[in-house]
Parts: C-alpha cells; structure tokens; sequence
C-alpha cells in the first residue's frame, strides 16, 4: 500500500509503531492536501483499504489498487 500511495505522489512524513502516515500536496492546487495512515501488517483488511483509497483520493478503488 506504501509503495503505491509513494508512486501517487505520497511522501512518508511519520513512522509510529506499526503505521506509516503519508502525505499529498497538489502541485498546483495548496488547498489540495491529504494524509493518510497506512498499518503496516502483512495482510490489511478490504475495508480498510477501502478507507485508505478513498482519503487518498483515488475515485476507482479496482482500478488503483
């Protein structure tokens, strides 16, 4: 998951345990910014992969993940 936000823009700004916490600026847009909390467990749940596609911003969670 952090390597696909980090290919989407995303920059690793926090380690705390066992998430990574990412975040996203618009490049032209300031108002455009998200962060995101990804666990870092060996198999996440689809829910949750579901919350983290859509606070990311993706609009088709199949095709981006």
């Amino acid at each position: 998951m952090v390597k696909a936000l980090t290919k989407n823009r995303f920059v690793i700004v926090d380690r705390t345990g066992s998430h990574v916490k990412l975040r996203y600026e618009h490049p032209t847009n300031d108002d455009d910014v998200r962060v995101v909390s990804v666990p870092q467990h060996d198999r996440i749940r689809i829910g949750t992969l579901r919350n983290i596609a859509e606070q990311s911003g993706a609009e088709d969670f199949e095709k981006w993940c």
